[in-house]
């Protein structure tokens, strides 16, 4: 009797084992991606993603094919997420690195970050992805309103023969400013500052970084102060640049007259409203 019942003493003094506590989940990315300026660019997004990863990461991957005649090395990347707002919540860049031959497709190039937190994480629901730069492996480059000769469709199908596109595309009237700058080519771009949607846009500027910067300007005089407007859309020659927005998602136009431009951002975005359209003269 001694012995059972010094069993049942051990038995109720021997601890439970702990119960597992369960892994905390990252909160998931919900974030719906828009490929922005890929029109008239050398190396063209076909598909792009930002999701979770693992151990609270994210990925952002891309997919995209070189249509240019010539072997690209260098393709910049950005990346700008928003909220229902517009405003910006999370803000990058890429440079992705290789040899970029043409019309190869390549697929789902990735990069993975530390996932935001929670709170902002669950206030993410756009991204824009634009290509910014294009480095060619003869030393040439590309950037947005620049020219390029281009020898595939967007499907990687050789054209007849290659030909001039982007936004100073060749067979396009040379441009003309009525200001001082008069006789240069002329360059445009617009901006506008995602938490309000107000903007500014600068013509016929002699270079693009003179455009940018002046476009820039007069958005921010509009900011009272927060200085925080960002690039939407560059054009060159005798060409327009319009934007407009819908429930807080931006899109552009470009075209060879500001009702082009204005069209064709109704057609990506139908009923949206156009904040700011802009042309570089005619000569």
């Amino acid at each position: 009797m001694l012995l059972f019942a010094f069993a049942g003493v051990l038995a109720a003094a021997t601890p439970s084992p702990p119960t597992p506590t369960p892994s905390p989940t990252a909160e998931p990315l919900s974030v719906s991606v828009r490929i922005a300026n890929n029109d008239d660019v050398p190396v063209r997004i076909h598909a792009a993603s930002l999701s979770n990863s693992r151990n609270f990461r994210y990925a952002q991957c891309v997919s995209f094919r070189n249509l240019s005649t010539k072997v690209a090395t260098d393709v910049d990347l950005s990346f700008v997420v928003t909220n229902r707002r517009g405003e910006t919540e999370a803000e990058f860049s890429r440079l992705d690195k290789g040899t970029f031959t043409p019309p190869v497709s390549i697929d789902d190039h990735c990069w993975y970050g530390a996932l935001w937190p929670a709170r902002v994480v669950r206030r993410m629901t756009s991204e824009v992805v634009r290509v910014t730069r294009v480095a060619f492996a003869d030393g040439s480059s590309w950037q947005p309103g620049g020219r390029f000769m281009r020898a595939y469709s967007n499907s990687g199908q050789p054209l007849a023969q290659p030909v001039a596109a982007g936004a100073a595309s060749a067979g396009l009237p040379p441009a003309r400013s009525t200001s001082p700058l008069a006789g240069e080519s002329g360059y445009g771009a617009i901006f506008y500052e995602p938490g309000t949607f107000a903007s500014g846009s600068a013509i016929d500027r002699p270079t693009a970084a003179m455009a940018r910067d002046d476009a820039r300007n007069a958005c921010n005089q509009q900011t009272n102060g927060r200085n925080d407007c960002k690039l939407a859309i560059e054009f060159s020659g005798s060409r327009c640049g319009a934007i407009g927005v819908l429930s807080g998602d931006l899109e552009y136009g470009v075209g060879d007259n500001e009702r082009d431009a204005r069209a064709m951002v109704a057609g990506k975005i139908p009923g949206a409203r156009i904040i700011t359209a802009d042309c570089n003269a005619a000569r």
